[in-house]
């Protein structure tokens, strides 16, 4: 990983969780900005207390303003919040529909229940809505939705904490009657000011 990671002249793809906090507090167009992983994790899924041989699963990491960010309800239990996604707070995860219905036959049970993911307890606090399949169209969209910050927890790499490890994909819901190309102009004036509070630790390639 660099402190570039543009596929395209002067584009920026992907952030860094701190690059999302910092464009999150600072860029006032948004109701919502929230951030996920650019990349489809498969978690080894069982359910603890069972002695079924565990079995693969995609997920994915969101910030915990992730479904607030869509407006969406969950079909049961809750969905993640803010107070899901800091430091020092229970493991908690949320199962697609599809999974629940097709595999658990919409079991009720499954609410508060505790699974293993990649041998490490969560706790399923709720069902995504009907019809929800992720934020991009894909094959294979995630069953299991964790905050942002058990990323340490699951992975062996450890990507939250280094604010050069580009990582996270942005969706955003701009507030009414912002236009986008405003919200656009004030991105790109915050990520530059963002580079520039790390000028230090660059390199000359970096920086150029």
């Amino acid at each position: 990983f660099s402190w570039v990671n543009a596929p395209q002249e002067k584009e920026f793809s992907l952030v860094s969780y701190d690059l999302y906090k910092y464009l999150r507090s600072n860029t006032k167009g948004f109701a919502e900005l929230a951030a996920f992983s650019s990349f489809d994790p498969l978690f080894g899924i069982r359910r603890s207390g069972r002695s079924d041989s565990a079995e693969s699963y995609p997920g994915e990491f969101v910030s915990g303003n992730y479904f607030a960010m869509f407006g969406l309800n969950a079909s049961a239990g809750r969905l993640l919040t803010t107070g899901d996604d800091r430091p020092g707070v229970s493991s908690v995860a949320v199962m697609s529909y599809r999974l629940w219905q097709q595999r658990y036959a919409s079991d009720p049970s499954i609410i508060g229940a505790v699974f293993n993911l990649n041998d490490k307890p969560f706790t399923i606090v709720g069902i995504t809505p009907r019809g929800f399949f992720g934020d991009t169209l894909r094959d294979n969209p995630p069953d299991f939705y964790l905050p942002l910050h058990l990323e340490q927890l699951v992975e062996s790499d450890g990507m939250l904490d280094p604010p050069d490890t580009h990582w996270l994909r942005l969706i955003g819901r701009i507030r009414p009657g912002v236009k986008p190309s405003t919200v656009e102009a004030g991105m790109r004036v915050e990520l530059k000011q963002w580079l520039r509070s790390y000028w230090t630790q660059m390199t000359a390639n970096d920086r150029a």
